[in-house]
């Protein structure tokens, strides 16, 4: 009896910090395992997991796709987490039961993000079949209902307010609305801009309006949406091979990794404004969201 009362208020625990609004949560993708990561103490401690081999809903012929994941973005204020992976996947999956709800085959995945009515856009990166963005509807597993080139396509944002959609490629940055011809969704080209460099990586939002964020193969850069104007990162600007940004809203801290020499992944999580280094032994780190 005693051993059962232990294990349900760990239990309860658990559940608290994975429901939880809280600075300290993170949401960690590299290898074939997704995890949430409680970092409020030096020894991070994994609160929930996901892998595609044990996902209900993942057809079995998808499954395989999950070994190398390279997105983890939470959505509804944290109910859900969509996955990407390069071996060729996108899940958008149920937190609570680690269900899948949505998949799609995407060529060497590199992000996604979800639209408005129900739309998902899907990254694919370098790859015969890749270098586009590809759109989808979330009641539609595996089916493409539009797609437009972009090479290198990497990163993905959704703008609510402007509703405009951001996306990163290796020598651009774009804006697309989102336009219904004859009832189909497409993305409609507004602008392009040349990258300062080579290599765009991940783009997110910043606690700044019309700021993003985005890195490069040797730099990180603030961009002006409404001026196109890129600026060096204040903190992170020179600061080689990020291949992932995070800010948070609650607390202001900015959590990045930077890849390990010669490798495409890091075992560590850093934050800009303390210099905090957060250790992950024995894992594969290549992004980090914060869950909120």
């Amino acid at each position: 009896m005693k051993r059962n009362i232990i294990y349900i208020s760990v239990l309860l625990i658990v559940l608290s910090a994975c429901t939880s609004k809280s600075p300290d949560l993170v949401v960690v993708c590299g290898w074939d395992e997704v995890f949430i990561s409680d970092i409020s103490k030096d020894i991070p401690a994994k609160v929930w997991t996901w892998t595609g081999e044990g996902s209900e809903g993942l057809p079995s012929f998808m499954r395989n796709k999950f070994l190398t994941t390279d997105e983890c973005k939470p959505f509804n204020s944290g109910k859900n987490i969509l996955i990407t992976s390069s071996g060729g996947g996108v899940a958008y999956v149920e937190r609570e039961s680690g269900n899948t709800l949505f998949y799609a085959s995407v060529p060497n995945a590199h992000s996604a993000e979800l639209l408005s009515n129900k739309l998902l856009v899907a990254a694919a990166s370098y790859s015969s079949e890749g270098n586009r963005l590809n759109l989808y509807n979330l009641d539609n597993p595996d089916v493409v209902i539009y797609s437009d080139s972009l090479f290198g396509a990497h990163g993905v944002y959704w703008d609510k307010k402007t509703k405009l959609l951001w996306a990163l490629g290796a020598k651009e940055i774009r804006s697309y609305s989102l336009e219904y011809i004859t009832g189909t969704p497409v993305l409609n080209l507004e602008f392009s801009v040349a990258l300062p460099e080579d290599g765009g990586h991940d783009l997110v939002a910043t606690d700044k309006r019309n700021i993003l964020c985005l890195s490069t193969a040797n730099s990180v850069w603030l961009f002006d949406t409404q001026k196109e104007k890129f600026i060096k990162h204040p903190d992170l600007g020179d600061i080689t091979q990020v291949k992932s940004l995070a800010y948070n809203t609650l607390n202001g801290s900015i959590a990045y990794i930077k890849a390990a020499e010669d490798s495409w992944w890091a075992y560590y999580i850093r934050f800009a404004e303390s210099g905090r280094v957060i250790y992950f032994p024995g894992e594969k780190i290549y992004k980090a969201r914060w869950l909120y």
